[in-house]
């Protein structure tokens, strides 16, 4: 994964180590092709690549026919009573869900190169962090801790593949199959289809297609998570990395050395601040979809939850649906603090940095590189939300809120 490139400030003879992120990257990249959200060149053979493209216009296909039909049965239903009036909410979460995965999706695919030079600004990022080592006397050094740093953050990102995406499978899976564990003949959500679903089937074929739909929808959204996970760690260690050879510049004795060597880092972190900022830029309609759509779902799901007497197995899903809702905006909110602190906590490595026994150039230098840290990075949902745990907090508040005010109403 990793290779040399070329000689580095400190002199002939000496190479700057070299990583190709779509290697790294491609366990999610693969995934995101499949549907489109990533270039299909990711695929090394044509096979895989047909393989991938089909099955996912064929899995989109179905999605979207199932979208369709649940408008239309949500356009029709009725709002009279309080059978009616949780049968709408229902269907509402339902379809609420189901655009929640189209809006990461057609964003992802319509904002597509954009995340392509995203990667390869990051990237970049990596082979700036080993300008700081290239003159120490060994070289092998550098090279090992970035490689430990990479392995580190894939080794998590397969993990949280691997974690999320069997909880969220599973989640559909409970879901779509709680009618027949109940013996209840409904489907798992109400539909308006071009045929009619009473005979039995009918309506196999499309509880098939309600759970291949429900699962591509999960799909969807999942693996914009996931991307956005593995670049938040990826961004987090290249932090720690700048930290750590800003401390070690302590250690320098040669004037001119020391110079090269904060150059160096005041670029890695010069690049590391654009390339948050068009992670925020590329990323934040979908971190405003996320906030506001979770807000307004955990309402609708406690509301579900608590105001009807249902079997155990419904409640377990309704349940699995909240905490899954409840994580999926946590994760983001952490992620965004995560980051504004790590960029913060860089002028604390750089008043660590031994500055006080150079020149006065050479200070100003360091005052710079601590007044662009001490600048606040803060990542926004949109322009109405920003992603900390105190945002957080205050949506879980507000969710509360409305499913209070739907209480009132029902109970009128």
């Amino acid at each position: 994964m990793l290779g040399q490139g070329q000689a580095g400030p400190g002199g002939r003879g000496q190479h700057l180590p070299r990583v190709d992120l779509l290697a790294h990257l491609s366990p999610i990249l693969r995934c995101l092709a499949v549907f489109g959200m990533w270039p299909p060149s990711v695929y090394t053979s044509v096979s895989q690549k047909v393989a991938a493209l089909t099955t996912g216009a064929a899995t989109l296909s179905l999605f979207l026919m199932q979208l369709v039909a649940e408008v239309m049965a949500l356009a029709a239903s009725p709002v009279s009573g309080a059978a009616e009036l949780y049968r709408f909410i229902y269907n509402f979460s339902v379809v609420d869900l189901h655009l929640q995965g189209m809006g990461k999706w057609a964003v992802m695919v319509a904002r597509r190169r954009r995340y392509t030079a995203l990667v390869h600004r990051l990237q970049h990022c990596v082979r700036l962090s080993g300008l700081a080592d290239a003159d120490y006397k060994n070289q092998q050094a550098a090279v090992s801790r970035l490689r430990q740093q990479l392995d580190d953050c894939r080794r998590w990102g397969v993990r949280a593949n691997a974690v999320w995406l069997s909880v969220c499978v599973y989640g559909v899976t409970h879901w779509c199959l709680v009618p027949l564990l109940i013996g209840d003949n409904s489907l798992p959500f109400d539909a308006l289809y071009l045929f009619s679903t009473d005979q039995p089937p009918l309506r196999q074929v499309a509880h098939c297609i309600q759970y291949v739909a429900g699962l591509q929808n999960v799909l969807l959204s999942v693996f914009f998570d996931l991307f956005v996970f593995w670049l938040h760690l990826l961004l987090c260690a290249q932090l720690r990395y700048l930290a750590g050879n800003l401390r070690r510049l302590r250690h320098l004795t040669d004037a001119a050395q020391y110079r090269r060597m904060l150059a160096a880092c005041v670029a890695h972190h010069s690049h590391l601040l654009s390339t948050m900022q068009e992670l925020n830029s590329c990323a934040g309609p979908s971190f405003f979809l996320q906030c506001f759509e979770n807000t307004i779902r955990m309402c609708m799901i406690a509301f579900m939850a608590t105001t009807t007497v249902a079997d155990q197995m419904q409640v377990w899903s309704s349940a699995q649906f909240f905490l899954a809702a409840v994580a999926q905006l946590f994760l983001y909110c952490w992620c965004g603090q995560q980051l504004s602190h790590l960029a913060e906590s860089i002028s604390e490595a750089v008043y660590d940095s031994g500055w006080e026994d150079h020149d006065v150039s050479t200070q100003k230098t360091v005052a710079f590189i601590m007044w662009r840290a001490q600048k606040i990075l803060v990542f926004k949902g949109g322009w109405f939300y920003t992603l900390t745990t105190e945002t957080f907090v205050e949506l879980i508040r507000l969710s509360f809120s409305y499913y209070t005010v739907l209480r009132n109403i029902n109970d009128t």
